[in-house]
């Protein structure tokens, strides 16, 4: 019996920190940010995006790349990718465990107006296709 526990919370510890390791990799999300442009073919986002550098971040259980780029001190611009369940989740529950899709967003932060606006959205960076797209617009 003492056995099966230290088993047991030897396998709770490798899963917790399996949770935490990106499954996608910073070359991985820089080509999909990259065929996701070109796919969009919005020279303004490709502008606000242009030099991104992607950093990993965790908050809860889902994980993704993600990239800031202020531009004055009150507006800044987000872009997020990330293959996690939870994100994906967001824009169409019954795709979260497709395969092959991503999450994408891209926000502008208005810190004077105290608005978000942007958009998130699934792609399938295989087929070169964006599915399930969905506006943000939010007030605080």
């Amino acid at each position: 019996m003492k056995r099966f526990f230290y088993l047991l919370i030897v396998s709770l510890l490798l899963c917790s920190c399996k949770a935490q390791t990106p499954s996608m990799t910073e070359e991985s999300a820089k080509n999909i940010y990259n065929t996701f442009l070109t796919v969009k073919q919005d020279e303004v986002l490709n502008s606000y995006f242009r030099n991104c550098r992607f950093e990993f971040k965790q908050t809860n259980n889902a994980g993704g790349y993600s990239c800031e780029v202020p531009v004055s001190e009150t507006q800044k611009y987000f872009f997020v990718i990330s293959d996690a369940k939870e994100f994906k989740n967001e824009v169409n529950p019954l795709k979260q465990n497709a395969q092959g899709l991503v999450y994408i967003a891209y926000l502008n932060y208005d810190q004077s107006a105290r608005k978000i606006v942007g958009e998130k959205l699934l792609f399938n960076p295989n087929d070169n296709q964006i599915i399930d797209e969905q506006p943000i617009k939010r007030h605080f």
